[in-house]
């Protein structure tokens, strides 16, 4: 029974995201949304908790809010993974060579022959001189950029 609850939850977080992409909102701009409101939402019940909030009701709301918001983040990464597998994403994101994470903003590598998500995962790959190297003051194939704008 969970199995079946679970497989229409998934098909209707796939309609849903589907039907939200348009031109003015891209992937990337959701995947950002989605970010900063599971950003915030922690926030909040961090907050609430630390302040020893009596109202529990509200507590639990926030988090029902937060694990709808990351249910979202998790169907919106498995479709940007599929897309970008099959060539036909939006171009406002990439995924992370090393880390295989989505990715609105971070380095671009030789024209986009990988990208890095954040310096920990650059720094995994090769070295800032390196980067630099590559960067060349502005002039080379490798950058820091962001697709969604």
């Amino acid at each position: 029974m969970n199995n079946i609850i679970f497989l229409n939850q998934n098909v209707q977080v796939q309609h849903l995201l589907s039907s939200m992409i348009t031109p003015e909102l891209s992937m990337g701009k959701i995947f950002n949304i989605l970010c900063e409101l599971v950003s915030s939402l922690e926030d909040a019940i961090s907050f609430m908790e630390t302040v020893e909030d009596e109202n529990h009701e509200r507590i639990q709301s926030k988090q029902s809010a937060l694990e709808n918001a990351e249910l979202l983040l998790k169907h919106l990464t498995k479709q940007y993974q599929e897309a970008e597998e099959n060539g036909t994403y939006d171009d406002s994101y990439r995924i992370c060579s090393d880390c295989k994470n989505v990715m609105t903003e971070g380095y671009c590598i030789d024209g986009g022959f990988e990208h890095y998500c954040s310096d920990a995962c650059l720094e995994k790959n090769m070295t800032k001189v390196h980067y630099n190297y590559l960067y060349n003051n502005g002039e080379g194939d490798s950058y820091y950029t962001s697709w969604t704008e």
